[in-house]
């Protein structure tokens, strides 16, 4: 590869949250979620809610996520609330929120 990371990276195609919650395996560094966002209509709206999605479900996912591991990248439309992202964070007690 590239970069040299062919043999440090792992792809699993599962259940995110069945995962998660069953992982036993060596630490993770970071987990990436892209959840869908309900499609084009999410545009239509002036604050993207976590609550607009139904399934899957964005704060079981990171909950999910925060059990492997504290640094969890929740990729999300641009006009997402981030008062919602700020209280998500803060329930599994991460240490800082960043916004890019």
């Amino acid at each position: 590869g590239i970069y040299g990371v062919r043999g440090r990276m792992q792809f699993v195609c599962d259940d995110f949250v069945h995962f998660a919650t069953t992982y036993s395996g060596p630490p993770v560094d970071a987990v990436f979620l892209s959840p869908p966002w309900g499609g084009p209509g999410h545009l239509e709206v002036d604050a993207f809610s976590l609550k607009d999605v139904d399934t899957p479900d964005i704060v079981a996912l990171f909950s999910a996520a925060t059990l492997m591991c504290r640094r969890v990248l929740l990729y999300l439309p641009r006009h997402t609330d981030l008062h919602e992202v700020a209280m998500l964070a803060e329930r599994p007690g991460s240490p800082a929120v960043e916004v890019e």
